[in-house]
């Protein structure tokens, strides 16, 4: 009789456990170090030039399955991410930008051919020219949304072609910065 009060108790002990157990593999799984977000420098010299490089989406959860390709309109923004309130290359961006009378959402006169391919399966999955994207040149940061996108989770290869833009905007956009969200390797 007693054996079997002992093993009623150890087992009501083990199933109390069990939640506490899992609440608490819960909070390290949520809490556990997520990867930096990484910029790609790409400084294309001419029309034609590819960049290419690789990302891996590693899971599907809330947002974290789309993949943004952001540009950076230069170095000053891609390193800083400052607001409005910063200096230098900030002029030259407003004046360009207050020739559509408004910097907040102008039109870029650029083109990019962009590519993404699932590394798996070597299928397309993007295949688009982005022509004349409009900026945010408000807020933190001053980019421009490439793509937005839903991806399973996998390894993908993405280039990107440059096939013009106006000088003018060459000299303002020293690089481009592909922004790549935290879940992106």
């Amino acid at each position: 009789m007693k054996s079997k009060r002992k093993l009623c108790n150890l087992l009501l002990k083990v199933l109390l456990a069990i939640p506490i157990l899992l609440s608490i593999l819960y909070w390290i799984a949520i809490n556990l170090p997520r990867e930096v977000p990484k910029d790609r420098i790409f400084n294309p010299t001419k029309i034609g030039d590819v960049f290419t490089f690789d990302v891996k989406v590693k899971k599907k959860s809330h947002y974290q399955h789309t993949l943004a390709l952001d540009v950076y309109l230069n170095e000053y923004y891609a390193t800083k991410r400052t607001g409005s309130t910063a200096k230098g290359d900030d002029e030259k961006l407003r004046s360009y930008f207050l020739e559509y009378g408004s910097y907040h959402r102008a039109p870029l006169d650029i083109k990019l051919d962009i590519l993404i391919i699932n590394k798996q399966t070597s299928k397309i999955i993007v295949n688009k020219v982005i022509k004349n994207p409009e900026s945010n040149v408000a807020g933190f940061g001053r980019t421009v949304s490439l793509i937005s996108e839903y991806f399973e989770p996998g390894e993908y290869t993405i280039k990107a072609q440059y096939l013009g833009g106006t000088p003018k905007l060459k000299e303002l956009f020293m690089n481009f910065y592909f922004y790549i969200p935290y879940h992106g390797k």
